[in-house]
């Protein structure tokens, strides 16, 4: 499997099949994906050919060390927020264009699914991309 740009908790296909859907799940401030793959539990006996990965979020948590960030909302100025949006934005995508390589899927077979910060950045990610 591919060494992804973000670590990963990744969960396999009920099936055990080679996957034909990919299920990203981005979680939200202070959190990371080990928490929030644990949504895949209930979900994959609905998407038995999906395979669910859920990436930590590119920075450690300014208030949560064992958590992690996708930017830093501590800071007071927005202009650095949005600057730091913008570059998890990249990792993001460039994250989801290796998962879709690695997996052989198009963007059509990807669920973009996110809580909180992680919704926030899915959306920003959703809307930019030139594939539906």
């Amino acid at each position: 499997m591919t060494n992804f740009i973000l670590d990963s908790t990744i969960i396999e296909p009920l099936s055990k099949e080679k996957p034909k859907q990919v299920i990203v799940l981005c979680h939200g401030y202070g959190g990371d994906g080990k928490d929030i793959s644990a949504l895949a539990m209930n979900w994959r006996r609905f998407l038995p050919e999906g395979v669910f990965i859920s990436p930590n979020a590119p920075e450690v948590c300014s208030i949560n060390p064992q958590g992690f960030q996708w930017f830093d909302l501590e800071v007071e100025k927005e202009e650095i927020i949005l600057e730091k949006s913008l570059v998890a934005e990249q990792k993001l995508s460039l994250f989801l264009d290796q998962v879709l390589d690695s997996f052989q899927l198009e963007a059509k077979n990807l669920a973009l699914v996110g809580f909180s910060q992680g919704c926030m950045m899915g959306i920003q990610v959703a809307l930019k991309k030139k594939e539906q």
